[in-house]
């Protein structure tokens, strides 16, 4: 326990790079080669030139980022028992999501041919792994967990509001529609 929680910046740390790193990595459409013909040109229209490191970097340090995580995973595991850790859903959440995640990059560096990141069957992995990250984020963070679930219990007592807002906002378009509308047939003077 004690060295768990002496390991909270490392964690903190690990979380900060495996959350901000995508800002500038390539995008993972430009993985291929059919998709991007010049990756410099579709990327410049999004970032400023050299703020994109290349994929094997980008992949290089997602990697070492899992591995701390998988760490820190096990090392949950042995202080709490596994039979205990297995047992809170969220703890399996976050060890499938983190095994997702270390075979999508796998598989990318696998296929370091540029040719074989555009068939179909690889390609879905780059549109996947991004995904992932967010999704990791929710299930490690306790507080992120919480604001979800009372997000979701709100959303029934809002629904009705927003449901007369919207009744409200088509009762008026209908009405100005008919009111000063114009007869496209007719020429306007």
């Amino acid at each position: 326990q004690r060295l768990l929680r002496g390991l909270r910046t490392v964690r903190f740390l690990n979380l900060v790079v495996y959350l901000v790193f995508p800002l500038f990595e390539q995008p993972s459409w430009c993985y291929g080669t059919k998709r991007c013909k010049n990756p410099a040109d579709d990327i410049a229209t999004f970032m400023p030139a050299g703020a994109v490191a290349h994929h094997a970097v980008t992949q290089g340090i997602e990697l070492s980022c899992i591995i701390l995580f998988v760490l820190e995973i096990w090392l949950k595991a042995y202080c709490m028992s596994p039979a205990v850790f297995f047992k809170s859903p969220w703890h399996v959440i976050q060890l499938l999501l983190l095994v997702l995640n270390f075979s999508f990059v796998l598989i990318q560096l696998a296929y370091s041919d540029r040719e074989l990141l555009d068939k179909r069957q690889v390609m879905v992995f780059d549109y996947v792994n991004p995904m992932i990250r967010p999704l990791f984020f929710v299930a490690i963070s306790r507080s992120v967990r919480r604001s979800a679930r009372s997000f979701m219990r709100v959303i029934p007592h809002v629904a009705h509001m927003f449901y007369l807002l919207g009744l409200l906002v088509l009762f008026f378009a209908i009405l100005g529609a008919l009111l000063f509308g114009f007869d496209l047939g007719e020429e306007s003077t």
